[in-house]
């Protein structure tokens, strides 16, 4: 396929998803999103290589062309005692940021927290909850998204500990 055609597309679906997401009622195709609602997206395993490599790239890249919700916020969590500093430090080779697009990527990297914790102590999801509750008292209850950038090992402890202590509470 001829690479104007493509970049034609993706400019046009952009166009589209851009526009879904400016309407005054969200309405795709059966489905209701609406923007107004904050939304917490909490990357577990935020300082491995998926988390580095494919998943802070990608949220970048959604929040720069404007396709997430406005007051959306992440959170990595991990074993790591670092901090957001350092998982952008260890993302950044990575994120492809174009001349221009420099204030935006810091408005990125300010919506972004991190909390070290277990993966098998409820204790630290406790806490992690107790974090986004925090957040949620100024912002107002959000929807959240949990994604485990982990290996399958933890799957079963993380998501059972998720379900017991940090959905949201709404």
């Amino acid at each position: 396929m001829d690479d104007h055609l493509v970049r034609s597309n993706t400019e046009e679906t952009l166009t589209l998803i851009r526009k879904s997401l400016r309407s005054a009622t969200q309405e795709v195709e059966g489905t209701h999103f609406d923007q107004n609602i904050p939304h917490i997206f909490v990357t577990f395993g935020a300082s491995g290589d998926l988390a580095k490599k494919k998943i802070y790239p990608t949220l970048w890249w959604l929040f720069r062309d404007n396709l997430l919700p406005s007051n959306t916020i992440f959170y990595g969590y991990a074993r790591s005692k670092i901090t957001v500093d350092k998982i952008r430090e260890s993302c950044e080779k990575f994120m492809q940021v174009k001349p221009g697009q420099e204030q935006r990527y810091e408005d990125f990297w300010k919506k972004n927290h991190y909390f070290s914790g277990s993966y098998d102590t409820r204790k630290d999801f406790e806490l992690l909850h107790q974090e986004l509750l925090g957040h949620e008292k100024t912002n107002g209850a959000a929807n959240r998204l949990f994604y485990l950038a982990l290996p399958p090992s933890v799957f079963e402890n993380v998501t059972v500990h998720i379900r017991n202590t940090s959905m949201a509470p709404r």
